[in-house]
């Protein structure tokens, strides 16, 4: 958000709070993208977006940390305004990319990885685009942040109308249309389509306040040192509650948490059945066994049971 009021102004435990935010934003989008390239994540295209939002969501948590903090307050700002449209403009191409996937799910399949990269790449000089008007605007004596505001409402509005659009219309071709996927296949999107437009619901939420402030109440919101705290911690929140819809409405996310909660507290050791064989105990009692019994081949047969394409 630009204006006349920057976070450098406002009062200390305002500060404090931001500072709070930009913290455990960053954290739990390190935590995500964590988890988002683990293999069972990687091997979907779908992944390639959602990864691009949450490295755009870690940089607007530190971003916030920065300005909060007054270290290089007027570049995080400015980088902030970037990475929060990436966030939007990446929220923009997941729900097409869910509608294209819906409506035309044998093309779908056969889109290569590079095409993903390409729009990603896309989205994030559009985003830089974003902040050409603000950086000449400010050269000139008329600057008027509110025609810059303005600007951005516009952005914002454009891009929450095409989500709109794009999960009505999923919606509707769920629920009254012929799918040519399998059942499961269906279900799987469905369930991802409704995942993914509670995202975009937070998304209104986070950011619709600001456009009633300025069209209903005050015109000058940004000189209110409470607005303008309300509305800057509002926003940078959206990229907390992404992560928290995540970890609530997919599965598979929870369970790679786990793992990587028990791998970091050393809890994630591999579990031996009792009619399996532990190789490492073999490593283990190689190393310490006499040199010269390695001479003598060994078979260890185990339980081996044949997989379908033996039989």
């Amino acid at each position: 958000m630009v204006g006349t009021y920057t976070v450098d102004e406002l009062s200390l435990h305002y500060k404090a709070i931001l500072i709070v935010e930009g913290c455990i934003v960053a954290l739990v989008n390190i935590l995500a993208i964590v988890v988002l390239l683990r293999k069972s994540f990687r091997v979907k295209k779908a992944t390639y977006f959602v990864l691009s939002m949450t490295v755009a969501d870690l940089q607007a948590g530190v971003s916030c940390l920065l300005s909060a903090a007054g270290i290089a307050m007027r570049y995080a700002e400015m980088w902030l305004l970037i990475v929060l449209t990436a966030s939007l403009f990446s929220l923009v191409a997941i729900s097409i990319e869910r509608t294209y996937a819906v409506f035309l799910p044998f093309k779908h399949r056969s889109s290569q990885g590079c095409s993903y990269i390409i729009w990603i790449v896309l989205i994030n000089i559009l985003s830089v685009c974003r902040m050409i008007y603000p950086l000449l605007a400010r050269l000139s004596p008329q600057y008027d942040p509110l025609t810059d505001f303005i600007i951005w409402c516009a952005v914002s509005l454009t891009s929450l109308t095409i989500m709109i659009i794009c999960y009505i219309s999923i919606w509707v071709k769920m629920r009254f249309g012929r799918t040519f996927d399998p059942e499961q296949s269906s279900r799987n999107n469905a369930k991802l389509g409704k995942t993914l437009c509670i995202v975009n619901i937070t998304t209104l939420v986070c950011f619709l306040p600001q456009f009633i402030i300025l069209g209903m109440i005050d015109l000058n919101w940004w000189q209110n040192p409470h607005y303008f705290f309300f509305l800057f911690f509002l926003e940078n929140s959206n990229s907390f509650w992404n992560v928290l819809v995540y970890s609530i409405r997919m599965p598979e996310f929870r369970r790679e948490l786990r793992e990587i909660f028990k791998l970091a507290s050393g809890t994630g050791c591999r579990k031996v059945g009792p009619r399996q064989h532990d190789r490492s105990r073999d490593q283990s009692n190689a190393v310490n066994a006499d040199p010269l019994s390695r001479d003598e081949p060994v078979l260890v047969l185990g339980n081996l049971q044949m997989s379908p394409c033996d039989q």
